[in-house]
């Protein structure tokens, strides 16, 4: 009998009958990428490029690329300037949007703050600051030498962020094409290509116990969103702080890059690339322009040279509405065209017959000169109301979610006086 209970407690310590302990996936239940060596640093740049080159060569490619100490308080006059001290003698009574919780959480709670108010709470409270930059502020918000010409027709957002530090993201992807400089603080970037393929040897490790052999001709964005993927939220469920490699078997082959930013440095991340961030535990202070890829690129008068007396701030910049990024996103079909012909509509519909008589009105519309040929001139001035009407089926976009879902969000004010400030400074005013 007490052979017997022996032999019990070994099976049972084994977790087998017969059979090899279950073995445990490398990192599993360490953090994010501990599951195998980075691919590498992503490609670092000591300067911006050209507005021209940026876009040839890393927006329309989706590259992403890094910018070491690009940034100083002479071409971004934030830089430096933006203490705690100089906010809180500025910009007191500004209402800002706060987030409640470091370690990012969808289900987060947040509230509106005056400036002077979250100085106040941020270094003891588990807040961040995640705010577009109010009109009072943009004058020293300079937009970046690679931004400028066809990307400040398609800048669509320009996000601060701020914290006392330890801010960790979810591992996520955002439907808008990035570039993120950091003014102070240091962060790190964990970055996925939802496009790459995973070669064969690089899966063959996660189903050889199940005796299966997978399809190599897999993309990432398959092998991240296969299982617990928030949809609308375009984040998953994973914990990057210790990943469950049996909830995720497919993390196990995912390649990944690496990029540390410093103050003064920036980085491009393509949208639909997979990243989390996370920052050390003191002050980050961060930018965020979100833009759209042009879908034509027009090189003239743009500059060659980055000049200091030619900086341009936010004031001097339009940011897209809700109804210009539509037009953006239609216009992403000619992209690569000069100009628009009446046989390239006739492809189109030949492609998408269900939309014929849409492409049809739509090129009628957008055909000011009645010449049978669309200029980009014609294609960025056409009336997008009419077009949305008389073209619905082109202006179908993606559901876009609210940078901060509210599934169980709710709203506080520290009094009623915040609260009328807020409501004044948001009446009139669409939402993103």
């Amino acid at each position: 009998m007490t052979t017997c209970l022996a032999c019990l407690v070994i099976v049972l310590a084994t977790g087998s009958f017969g059979g090899a302990a279950r073995q445990k996936p490398r990192g599993h239940l360490l953090y994010f990428g501990s599951h195998q060596p980075a691919e590498g640093e992503i490609e670092t740049l000591g300067e911006f490029p050209t507005p021209e080159d940026f876009y040839e060569i890393y927006v329309s490619t989706r590259i992403p690329v890094k910018f070491r100490q690009v940034l100083t308080s002479r071409n971004m006059p934030a830089m430096g300037l933006w203490t705690d001290q100089y906010f809180n003698t500025t910009f007191p009574r500004e209402i800002m949007y706060a987030e409640y919780g470091k370690k990012e959480d969808m289900d987060n709670s947040y509230r509106y703050y005056r400036m002077e108010d979250f100085l106040y709470d941020y270094t003891f409270k588990d807040i961040y600051m995640f705010q577009d930059i109010p009109k009072s502020m943009k004058g020293n918000v300079s937009v970046p030498f690679c931004l400028r010409c066809a990307f400040e027709r398609t800048l669509q957002r320009v996000i601060l962020w701020m914290s006392s530090g330890g801010i960790q993201t979810v591992f996520h992807k955002d439907v808008f094409d990035s570039l993120y400089c950091l003014l102070d603080g240091n962060k790190d970037f964990f970055l996925v290509d939802s496009v790459r393929l995973s070669g064969f040897w690089g899966l063959l490790h996660v189903d050889q116990k199940h005796g299966n052999l997978v399809n190599p001709d897999i993309s990432q964005s398959e092998l991240v969103e296969k299982r617990h993927w928030n949809e609308a939220g375009g984040y998953s469920e994973v914990n990057v702080e210790e990943v469950d490699m049996f909830r995720f078997p497919e993390f196990q082959s995912l390649p990944w890059w690496k990029s540390s930013l410093a103050p003064g440095d920036c980085i491009y991340i393509p949208k639909a690339w997979y990243h989390h961030t996370r920052s050390e535990e003191h002050r980050t202070l961060a930018l965020s322009y979100r833009f759209l890829r042009p879908p034509y690129f027009n090189v003239s008068g743009c500059p060659r040279v980055q000049s200091i007396e030619k900086i341009r701030n936010l004031t001097t910049v339009t940011l897209l509405t809700d109804l210009e990024t539509r037009r953006m996103d239609m216009l992403q079909m000619f992209e690569g065209l000069d100009e628009v012909l009446l046989t390239d509509i006739e492809g189109m519909i030949h492609r998408n017959k269900a939309q014929d008589a849409d492409y049809i009105r739509f090129f009628r519309l957008a055909d000011k000169n009645r010449d049978r040929v669309l200029s980009w001139e014609e294609l960025y001035n056409f009336d997008i109301k009419t077009a949305m009407t008389v073209a619905k089926s082109l202006f179908r976009v993606e559901k876009r979610v609210k940078e901060k879902p509210s599934y169980k969000v709710h709203i506080s004010f520290n009094n009623p006086q915040i609260e009328k400030m807020y409501q004044y400074v948001h009446s009139g005013h669409d939402e993103l």
